[in-house]
C-alpha cells in the first residue's frame, strides 16, 4: 500500500515524460492494489468470525469494514468519475479545461486522503492479527512482509516481461522526441 501510494506512483510522474501515460501505469497498479486489498480484507474477516477466543471481535469487525470501506469508496467509487474525467480530456487532445482539471483536483484530493486514512489502518494490521490465535500469523510483520511482496512482483514482471513494461521501439521514439532527435 504505501510502496505503491507513495514511491511508485510518484516515481512514474517523475520519470516518465508522458503524464498520461504515468497516470494510466499508476492506475493499473491501484487498481491491482484495491482488489488485492479487497481479497485481503474479506480474508481477514473470515479468520476473525472463525477465530471464537477473540475478545475485541467488534471492534475488529468495525477496523477491517473501515479498511474495505476505504478501498470501495477510493477506487471503485471516485475512480470511475476520475477515469471519465480523463477520457474527456482525451477527446480535447490531452488538455483539461479549468472545470476538468479543478473537479479531476477535488477527487483526486479526496482519494488521497482516503489513501492516507487506509493506509494509517494498516499500521494497524500488526496490532489486529496479534489479537488472532494463529501462530503463522503472530509471526508475519505485514509492514515488511509488503517489500517482499513488491519483489516478489518485481521478480514475476522480469520473467514474464524481460524487454520491460514500454517495448524498446516505444522508449526508443520516446528518447528520441524528449532529446530533440525526432524529425
Amino acid at each position: 500500500l504505501w510502496t505503491v501510494g507513495y514511491l511508485v506512483a510518484p516515481t512514474l510522474f517523475a520519470a516518465l515524460p508522458d503524464r498520461a501515460l504515468a497516470g494510466t501505469i499508476a492506475g493499473i497498479l491501484f487498481r491491482a492494489q484495491a482488489w488485492l486489498s479487497l481479497a485481503c480484507g474479506f480474508l481477514l474477516l473470515l479468520l476473525v468470525w472463525l477465530d471464537k477466543a477473540l475478545v475485541t471481535k467488534r471492534s475488529t469487525y468495525l477496523f477491517i469494514v473501515a479498511m474495505l470501506v476505504c478501498v470501495l469508496v477510493g477506487y471503485f467509487g471516485l475512480q470511475p468519475f476520475m477515469a471519465e474525467i480523463r477520457a474527456a480530456a482525451a477527446n480535447k487532445g490531452g488538455v483539461m479545461d479549468e472545470a476538468l482539471r479543478s473537479r479531476f483536483g477535488m477527487l483526486h484530493g479526496i482519494a488521497s486522503v482516503i489513501y492516507l486514512v487506509q493506509s494509517i489502518f494498516l499500521k494497524q494490521l500488526n496490532t489486529l492479527v496479534d489479537n488472532f490465535n494463529i501462530p503463522v500469523l503472530q509471526e508475519i510483520d505485514f509492514l515488511e512482509f509488503q517489500y517482499v511482496l513488491y519483489g516478489i512482483v518485481l521478480v514475476l514482471m522480469m520473467l514474464k516481461r524481460p524487454q520491460g513494461i514500454f517495448p524498446a521501439k516505444r522508449r526508443i521514439r520516446i528518447f528520441k522526441d524528449t532529446v530533440g532527435g525526432a524529425k
